[in-house]
């Protein structure tokens, strides 16, 4: 499926999918797919009753607001970037969908758990507050993780720092497989401080 290029290609292929099964589908549109999904081939996607939803992992955040106008009331434009999550939830977002930050997150994560409780009963900046308090760890995430992400349209350059911070908040990534090289010694030093500093682990 990978080798599908051409808008018709890949529709054909997502076609005979849904023709052959009753299983919702959630699109992946990002670069680390080999080709984002343009806005002609969303709509038409968008169509197939059961194409229910999409990981919209590219561009700005305008494009994710863009899609959502464009297609059907009742489908899913999910962004994978936490840090708005709030947002989302205030303007009828319902889920953060194919990022790690909650995992992330370590001892943090019952800051996500309380601000969706307080979003939940409309304490918008109560909410916002308690979000805030994942600021620097976001930050973190952005420099660690999702740059690499965008200058290389690929999650390999980004295996050895999870598999730090896996490590770092007890839970057991494993070694790096080459060719892929583990983390310079001196980073994962650096990180696991920062990853302690910042109350994770």
């Amino acid at each position: 499926m990978v080798q599908l290029r051409t808008d018709n290609e890949i529709f054909d292929w997502f076609k005979y999918l849904t023709d052959k099964s009753d299983l919702a589908v959630c699109l992946y549109r990002t670069p680390v797919s080999g080709k984002v999904l343009g806005h002609d081939l969303m709509r038409r996607l968008a169509d197939i009753d059961t194409v229910v939803a999409v990981k919209q992992g590219s561009g700005p955040r305008a494009e994710t607001l863009k899609l959502r106008r464009d297609l059907r009331d009742d489908f899913l434009v999910l962004d994978p970037n936490e840090a708005v999550f709030l947002d989302d939830l205030r303007t009828g977002g319902q889920c953060v969908w194919g990022e790690l930050s909650y995992i992330l997150y370590g001892k943090k994560r019952y800051l996500v758990d309380e601000y969706r409780a307080l979003a939940a009963q409309g304490k918008w900046e109560e909410a916002r507050a308690k979000s805030m308090q994942l600021s620097d760890i976001r930050l973190l995430m952005e420099e660690t993780l999702l740059w690499k992400i965008i200058q290389t349209a690929t999650y390999a350059a980004t295996i050895a720092s999870i598999k730090i911070w896996f490590d770092a908040i007890g839970l057991k990534g494993g070694r790096m497989i080459p060719p892929v090289a583990e983390l310079d010694p001196a980073e994962a030093e650096k990180l696991r401080g920062t990853l302690v500093d910042l109350g994770i682990c």
